[in-house]
């Protein structure tokens, strides 16, 4: 047996590794200490109670207020690593926005053309066109139909609000995959978007050329 002085009481079970395999027993109090061999070809070591307060002190964790707010910190950091990735990629899909609307403008006075002139065919039975040319006009008319099915309706939305809720819910993570996947869409919306306004193109100098 012999004496340890400590600051103050302990009671540690520590599990040790050496080469031989012994069971061993550490007992520390404040004044004494006991070590037992309690087997043989084992080493167990085992560290099971240490004080509280020892235990904050050594990690500079001094009450649930330390450490809520080195978590907070921790968020804060991540939060603004997130609206730093999320930025460019938010600034691209707004410029993009800014080309979509420019063509929907476009796209808006070739179609009143084109209305138009259905609209005068069917309250007087007459075409300000020749046939052919209508003809010509309604079939491109038709691929743009065609194009604007194959599309389907725009998923944008959805997944900035899915961006969105994640981020609410600190999966920054997957915030992101929803914001490029959102960018991507909304890249392939304004390929579709410059595809319509070339065929509206057509079909306005068509229908200029034949009246």
């Amino acid at each position: 047996m012999c004496n340890l002085s400590l600051a103050q009481k302990l009671q540690l079970n520590f599990l040790l590794l050496g080469n031989h395999r012994y069971h061993i027993r550490i007992r520390a109090e404040t004044t004494a200490c006991n070590l037992k061999v309690i087997g043989n070809h084992h080493i167990n070591i085992l560290l099971i109670q240490l004080h509280a307060g020892i235990f904050q002190h050594i990690l500079g964790f001094h009450g649930e207020t330390a450490v809520e707010l080195t978590f907070s910190a921790f968020a804060a950091e991540t939060r603004k690593e997130y609206r730093a990735e999320a930025e460019p990629i938010r600034t691209e899909m707004k410029a993009m926005e800014e080309q979509m609307d420019a063509l929907r403008e476009s796209n808006k006075n070739s179609m009143e053309h084109f209305k138009n002139i259905h609209l005068n065919k069917k309250e007087t039975g007459e075409l300000p066109v020749d046939k052919e040319v209508w003809k010509e006009a309604k079939t491109l008319h038709g691929k743009i139909k065609t194009i604007r099915e194959e599309n389907g309706d725009s998923q944008v939305k959805n997944l900035r609000a899915e961006a969105k809720a994640a981020a609410e819910n600190k999966d920054f993570d997957t915030a992101i995959l929803k914001l490029k996947e959102a960018e991507k869409e909304k890249e392939k919306r304004l390929e579709m978007l410059k595809e319509i306004n070339s065929i509206w193109k057509q079909i306005d100098d068509l229908l200029s050329s034949g009246q």
